[in-house]
C-alpha cells in the first residue's frame, strides 16, 4: 500500500512543534518574516548553517516600537508569554522592508517522515492559496482556533468566493507557487517548500467583492452523467477504495488484520462523509437505524448499508455510525491510540473480504455495466437527484467582518495536485496558517525602512558632473542658518559656533542644472524687460519677490 501524504511545518521547527503541547503546530505550515531586502539568500543561508535557526524567523506580532520574530511556546518559560492560537499579527508590506514566506513541508506517513517527491512529468505541483476569514456570528466576533465562528472564502482573482469545505480547494482559487529549498539535516538532505505571501495586494483583497455561489448552475451538469461532481466522489473516495483495499487482501503480501481495517475506517470514514453531504436522508436513517420514510433506490441503499459485514454480527450501518462519530480523532492521527476503540476492531481479513464482496463486489470487466445492487441503487438514486448547483449551497452570512477597522482576517493553506494518480486522489489541504491581518500604506506601526542619503564625496565639478541630473539636496530655513553658524572645526571646539544669519531663506543645493532651464530663465528675462514697456509691471515683481533685508 502506498504512504499517506501529509502536510507539516518545516522540518526544522519539527524539533520545537513536538514539545509544544499543542500538536496541531506539527502538523501546518508556517510564516515566516524578513526584515531584509535580500530575504531569499538570507533563508539559503540559513538552512546552509544553522537549520534550528529557522526558529527566530516564525512570525509573531511587531510593530516599529518592537521589532520581533521567532518561535512562541506553547506554555509559559520563565515568564515569557505563551503562544496564543487566537493572536492575529499583522503582515507589513515590502515598503516598510517585511517580507514573508510560508513554510512547509510535505512528507510520506512512514518512518522518519521522509519529503515526499514531487514529479512535475507526471503534472503534479505544490502551491498555496489564501484564505479569508469571515465571522458568522451576528457580534462579528472570531476565534482562529475554533472553526465554527467563521467561514472560509477563497480568492478567485476578482472576489472572495466561499468554500463550502475548507479541506478541499475550489477550482476557482488562484494558486500561488512553491518553490524548493534543499538543505542538509543530521546526514539528510531535506526539502523546505516556501511561497511569498502577496502582502502588497491588500488593498485589492480588502475592496474585493463577496461572492456565495459555488457554482456551477445545475443545469449546465443536467445532460452528462460524468459532470456530476458526486459519481466522481464515489467511484474514486468509495467504491474503489474498497475494491482496492480488497485486491490488497488477496495479495501474497497481504495487510495484517490491524492494517485492514486502518483502511477499511479510513474508506468508511468517507462513505459516511459522502452520505452525510450528498443523501442527507440515507445517512440520517442510518445513524437512527430506522429506515422509515425511505422508499425506492434509497431503500435499496439503506438496505445493502444493513448487511452484516462477513460471517459476523457487525453491520455496515453501525460500522459508518461509529466511524463518523470518532471522525475527528481519526483525521487527528490517533488511530494507534489505545483509548481509540472502534466496533470494527474485532474483524479479521476473511470477514472484510466477505464483506466488501457483498457491499461493492469486484470491478465488473471494461465496457460491461455495473451489477452490484448497491452501487447500482446508489448510482440510481444520484441520477434521480440534480447535481449540486448554485441553489445547493446556503446564502451569505451577514456582511461582518471581524475587526473591521484594522481590516480582514487571512489564512494561507498549502495544496499539493497529483491529477494523475490511480484511482483518483483529490487535491491533499494543509490546516491552516496562523491567522494573520494585512497593513496598509500607511499603517501606524509599520516598521521604517531605513533610508540613507549618500553626499558626494568628489565636489570638484568633473566629479559632480558625474551624478544623475535633477538631483538636489533641500535644507530648511533653520538647518541653513545652523550650517551657516559653523567657520571651522578649531573655532567650534572652542565653544564659538557663530551668530545665525538674519535673512530667513532656505536653499536647495542642486548638482546639476539641465542647459534648458538655463535658456528658459534668460527667454523669461527678456521678455518681462520687453513687456514692461507696455505694462510697467517690474515694480510688482520686486515687491513680489522676497528680498533679504536687515533688521
Amino acid at each position: 500500500m502506498p504512504h499517506p501524504v501529509v502536510w507539516h511545518s518545516p522540518s526544522p521547527l519539527w524539533r520545537d512543534a513536538l514539545a509544544d503541547a499543542d500538536r496541531r503546530r506539527f502538523r501546518r505550515p508556517e510564516v515566516l518574516r524578513f526584515a531584509t531586502d535580500a530575504f531569499v539568500d538570507d533563508l539559503q543561508q540559513r538552512l546552509a548553517t544553522d537549520p534550528a535557526g529557522l526558529r527566530d524567523l516564525v512570525l509573531r506580532a511587531e510593530s516599529w516600537r518592537a521589532p520581533d520574530a521567532g518561535w512562541l511556546p506553547g506554555t509559559a518559560v520563565n515568564g515569557t508569554p505563551a503562544f496564543d492560537p487566537d493572536a492575529i499579527p499583522t503582515l507589513f508590506q515590502p515598503a516598510h522592508q517585511r517580507f514573508y514566506l510560508v513554510g512547509a513541508t510535505l512528507a510520506c506517513q512512514a518512518r522518519g517522515l521522509p519529503d515526499k517527491a514531487i514529479d512535475p512529468k507526471r503534472e503534479e505541483r505544490v502551491t498555496f492559496v489564501v484564505r479569508r476569514l469571515v465571522s458568522t456570528r451576528a457580534d462579528g466576533a472570531l476565534r482562529p482556533s475554533d472553526p465554527a465562528t467563521f467561514d472560509e472564502y477563497g480568492w478567485d482573482g476578482a472576489a472572495w468566493v466561499r468554500i463550502a469545505d475548507p479541506a478541499q480547494v475550489d477550482a476557482r482559487e488562484e494558486r500561488q507557487p512553491l518553490f524548493p529549498m534543499v538543505f542538509g539535516e543530521n546526514g539528510h538532505r531535506r526539502r523546505l517548500l516556501a511561497g511569498l505571501i502577496p502582502a502588497a495586494r491588500r488593498e485589492a483583497y480588502e475592496a474585493a467583492p463577496r461572492e456565495n455561489t459555488p457554482p456551477p448552475p445545475a443545469a449546465d451538469l443536467a445532460g452528462d452523467p460524468l459532470a456530476d461532481p458526486r459519481r466522481g466522489l464515489f467511484d474514486a473516495g468509495v467504491r474503489d477504495a474498497l475494491r482496492h483495499l480488497r485486491a490488497a487482501l488477496d495479495a501474497p503480501t497481504s495487510l495484517t488484520d490491524a492494517e485492514a481495517r486502518d483502511v477499511l475506517a479510513f474508506a468508511l470514514l468517507d462513505l459516511a462523509d459522502f452520505l452525510n453531504r450528498h443523501l442527507t436522508p440515507i445517512w440520517q436513517a442510518v445513524e437512527a437505524g430506522n429506515p422509515s420514510g425511505l422508499g425506492g433506490e434509497a431503500r435499496a441503499v439503506y438496505d445493502a448499508l444493513d448487511a452484516r459485514i462477513g460471517a459476523g454480527t457487525l453491520r455496515w450501518r453501525t460500522a459508518l455510525a461509529d466511524v463518523y462519530a470518532h471522525r475527528t480523532a481519526l483525521l487527528d492521527g490517533q488511530r494507534e491510540d489505545a483509548a481509540l476503540a472502534l466496533v470494527l476492531d474485532g474483524l479479521t481479513r476473511p470477514q472484510i473480504r466477505t464483506g466488501i464482496d457483498a457491499l461493492v463486489g469486484p470491478a465488473p470487466p471494461p465496457g460491461t455495466a455495473e451489477t452490484n445492487p448497491f452501487v447500482t441503487a446508489l448510482e440510481r438514486l444520484l441520477a434521480a437527484t440534480p447535481p449540486p448547483g448554485r441553489d445547493a449551497f446556503p446564502d451569505a452570512p451577514p456582511e461582518v467582518d471581524v475587526g473591521s477597522a484594522s481590516g480582514a482576517v487571512y489564512v494561507i493553506r498549502c495544496v499539493y495536485d497529483r491529477p494523475r494518480c490511480h484511482p483518483f486522489r483529490r487535491p491533499l489541504v494543509s490546516p491552516p496558517t496562523q491567522a494573520f491581518r494585512l497593513a496598509s500604506f500607511f499603517h501606524p506601526d509599520a516598521p521604517a525602512r531605513p533610508v540613507r542619503i549618500t553626499m558626494p564625496v568628489d565636489t570638484s565639478l568633473s566629479g559632480l558632473r558625474k551624478f544623475p541630473r535633477n538631483v538636489s539636496v533641500l535644507l530648511s530655513d533653520e538647518l541653513r542658518k545652523q550650517m551657516a553658524r559653523v567657520k571651522g572645526l578649531s573655532a567650534l571646539e572652542d565653544g564659538d559656533a557663530g551668530e545665525a544669519p538674519e535673512w530667513t531663506l532656505g536653499m536647495i543645493c542642486s548638482l546639476s542644472i539641465p542647459i534648458i532651464t538655463i535658456c528658459a530663465l534668460i527667454l523669461l528675462m527678456i521678455l518681462v524687460q520687453l513687456l514692461n514697456i507696455v505694462f510697467w509691471w517690474l515694480p510688482f515683481f520686486k515687491i513680489c519677490f522676497p528680498i533679504p533685508l536687515k533688521k
